[in-house]
């Protein structure tokens, strides 16, 4: 059975039933959300750098030290990068794009809620999703969205992306000559 949200033609949630699995997203949406999801997976690692830093760092090896050094290096030059790739996409997108994009991240997080019971994660997805509703509004080009509590139902990613939440993991900006 597929999963049904319920948004407007303005990405807001007013009553109309849409089957977001038989919705084709534009492939400008689905380039943009490589990008938002390889942003994601940068500021996951940053978390675990901060965890490391707090629980581990003074016990750790030199060698771990300076692993995480590096990594935080290629962290900060995927964030450089990726920052102004996504805020140009953002900004070239036309509002029904706008709109599909927000209107597919509303779908996750609902999902999401209908499954989560931590309160604080529940509080969290509903600030997303206003956040959704402002880029759907067009009223912000971008959030930063939350790497702790936020886990979209990775087999609903798939479907509505075309790629798994994961698939961008591993990314690496290109060499930008510093």
């Amino acid at each position: 059975m597929a999963f049904h949200s319920r948004h407007s033609a303005y990405g807001l949630i007013v009553g109309l039933e849409v089957d977001i699995a038989s919705y084709e997203l534009p492939k400008s949406v689905v380039d943009i959300e490589r990008w938002q999801r390889r942003l994601f997976s940068t500021r996951v690692q940053w978390l675990h750098i901060d965890a490391f830093d707090k629980w581990h760092a003074s016990r750790a090896f030199e060698y771990e030290r300076r692993k995480i050094k590096e990594l935080a290096t290629q962290l900060r030059a995927n964030e450089d990068f990726i920052k102004p790739v996504l805020a140009r996409s953002v900004k070239a997108l036309s509002e029904s794009e706008r709109i599909a994009w927000a209107n597919a991240h509303i779908t996750l997080l609902q999902r999401m809620i209908s499954v989560v019971s931590d309160e604080t994660a529940l509080f969290v997805a509903e600030e997303e999703i206003a956040s959704w509703r402002d880029i759907a509004a067009g009223r912000i080009g971008h959030f930063d969205q939350n790497t702790f509590y936020i886990r979209y139902d990775p087999g609903l990613y798939s479907e509505i992306f075309g790629f798994g939440p994961s698939d961008e993991m591993e990314y690496k900006a290109p060499d930008s000559n510093r």
